[in-house]
């Protein structure tokens, strides 16, 4: 019975640790500087037929609010849009920007 509660304390340290990430701001056409919508957000490459992780969109207005539970409050997230070149941003403690900017690739 002991052992069965040391699981459940060391599961709820583990659990403890994780920290929230989050991210968050608008996505624009970066030449336009117009907003871009259904712009597909994910965390982590994971292969080519479907490369993120956790996957949401940008709003209508271009607007995106990603958060997430992690090992750390950093995040790696991706953009991609058809017709737009796929883009990685890190959001760190220090690096955190509330602006994307999508490149079409035919211009």
């Amino acid at each position: 019975m002991k052992m069965k509660y040391y699981m459940i304390l060391i599961g709820v340290i583990f659990i403890g640790c994780d920290a929230r990430q989050e991210a968050n701001g608008f996505i624009l056409d970066k030449e336009t500087r117009k907003p871009l919508d259904s712009v597909a957000i994910g965390k982590g490459k994971k292969d080519d037929g479907n490369p993120f992780h956790v996957r949401m969109y940008s709003n209508k207005d271009g607007s995106f609010h990603y958060t997430s539970i992690g090992g750390s409050n950093d995040v790696e997230l991706y953009f991609s849009k058809t017709e737009y070149k796929t883009i990685k941003i890190e959001y760190t403690s220090s690096h955190r920007p509330d602006t994307v900017y999508l490149e079409n690739v035919f211009h």
